[in-house]
């Protein structure tokens, strides 16, 4: 027991010293979990084109969920980003 107790203190205190964009965070569903053993994918898109002349621009993030068992599933986003007579770039990825 105190070795488990001591394995997750060290990954606590090793996140907290992890630099990353957002904090970590888990969320809670009711039922619209992904099955077990299923792949899911969406992509969603964003179109945009301000005002003033600005180049429009195309935004997206494919999502990919696996349900892992009943209880858990797992997910991982990848962006992009497109802008008007521009080239196109990967922005990252969230998992």
């Amino acid at each position: 027991m105190f070795v488990r107790c001591s394995i997750l203190l060290a990954l606590l205190g090793a996140a907290g010293l992890a630099s990353a964009q957002e904090m970590p965070y888990f969320i809670t569903y009711t039922h619209h979990m992904e099955e077990p053993g299923s792949l899911e994918v969406a992509l969603n898109p964003v179109f945009g084109v301000p005002k003033g002349g600005a180049r429009h621009f195309t935004a997206s993030s494919l999502e990919l969920e696996y349900g892992v068992n009943g209880w858990w599933t797992s997910e991982l986003y990848l962006d992009g980003q497109k802008t008007g007579r521009d080239s196109a770039l990967y922005t990252g990825w969230r998992f």
